[in-house]
């Protein structure tokens, strides 16, 4: 949740709990709790951070775009920042 706020601060957008599918879904049913960046009403940015040189693999739902730090080194944290801003 930590990285999450952090991550979201510098982004505006927003944090809300979630689940995490375990295994790329080789575990059906079975999940992790998460928090979740989202950036509401912001799901057109899914193409262009897909392509961007540094990919970003997020989801859209509902028309927001929501990305899971479950997966990403907090290493990267910076370049995921910097690869959404790109793409705004």
């Amino acid at each position: 949740e930590t990285r999450a706020l952090a991550v979201s601060g510098s982004l505006a957008a927003a944090v809300v709990g979630g689940q995490s599918t375990i295994g790329a879904g080789s575990v059906p049913g079975v999940t992790l709790p998460t928090s979740l960046v989202v950036l509401e009403g912001r799901d057109d940015l899914f193409e262009c951070l897909l392509a961007a040189d540094t990919p970003v693999l997020a989801r859209r739902e509902s028309g927001s775009l929501v990305m899971d730090l479950r997966t990403v080194d907090f290493e990267d944290d910076q370049k995921l920042i910097d690869t959404v801003l790109k793409c705004r």
